[in-house]
């Protein structure tokens, strides 16, 4: 597995505290942490999904953001993960087609394909 590390606040936009790979379009998974006013802020999402073309994005709201051993407020923590071995699937479905949480979590798990499952 690969990471990049990002952070940015409004001093200093953004900063790279990791990269293992050199082109950003080889990461899968982008995992973004920040305060809601600041991901719904006109640019954000467009910016990430420049920066990592082919991965899925995960977009969370939070009080504080946890980097490394700080806890930040007012900035916005991303990691992207580029998996080496590991088959990587996100099903979707729309939430409001469904009465209830277990439901939908039912239909989700109906449709996960495990593709090349190994146990070790």
């Amino acid at each position: 597995m690969k990471i990049e590390q990002c952070k940015w606040t409004p001093e200093r936009t953004w900063e790279t505290l990791r990269s293992d790979l050199k082109d950003a379009e080889n990461y899968q998974l982008v995992i973004v942490f920040g305060s809601r006013i600041l991901l719904s802020s006109t640019g954000f999402y467009q910016e990430i999904r420049n920066k990592y073309p082919k991965a899925d994005i995960l977009m969370n709201s939070t009080s504080g953001e946890i980097f490394d051993t700080q806890v930040n407020d007012d900035t916005i923590s991303l990691t992207a993960i580029c998996f080496e071995k590991t088959t990587f699937i996100t099903p979707g479905l729309q939430f409001s087609n469904y009465k209830d949480s277990k439901l939908a979590g039912i239909e989700i798990a109906r449709n996960l394909i495990i593709i090349n499952l190994q146990v070790s």
